[in-house]
């Protein structure tokens, strides 16, 4: 049976960054997931795809070649960024210790919509997702 797993920023970077602290992590997901449909929101490409790997040609062509793959679906951001752009401004002035970010919250929304398949969720900030993802019956995979 065919698994859908959300991926966050962090995943990606992980990847593609051998420096980044969840590099080890990332590679050893990206082992277990080939045969999976990856996830790929907008907002955590554009995360990925900023200046500094811009200026690092070898990093932005192996990111290319990973999200050109065949079980990569990028997927747009355009039903959720009001919502949450919204609850990001009003839990933020709600509540002391909200912090999510508009991306963060975005992927809160995708989780929440029970249209998109998800089996799992690759993340390295747990605390972030797990209330949507328990709503969602959404595993963390986890190296």
């Amino acid at each position: 049976m065919q698994k859908y797993i959300l991926t966050d920023t962090c995943f990606w970077i992980g990847l593609i960054d051998d420096t980044d602290q969840h590099h080890n992590d990332s590679t050893t997901i990206s082992k277990v997931v080939e045969e999976a449909t990856l996830i790929l929101p907008y907002p955590c490409l554009y995360e990925t795809v900023n200046t500094k790997l811009t200026r690092n040609k070898k990093r932005l062509v192996f990111f290319e070649q990973l999200i050109r793959r065949s079980n990569v679906e990028l997927i747009s951001d355009s039903k959720y960024r009001e919502i949450a752009l919204d609850k990001v401004f009003s839990r933020n002035r709600k509540y002391d210790d909200y912090s999510h970010s508009l991306v963060d919250a975005v992927l809160r929304e995708i989780i929440l919509d029970i249209d998109i398949k998800i089996d799992y969720l690759i993340s390295f900030n747990e605390r972030d997702f797990i209330d949507v993802c328990v709503k969602r019956n959404i595993e963390f995979l986890r190296a």
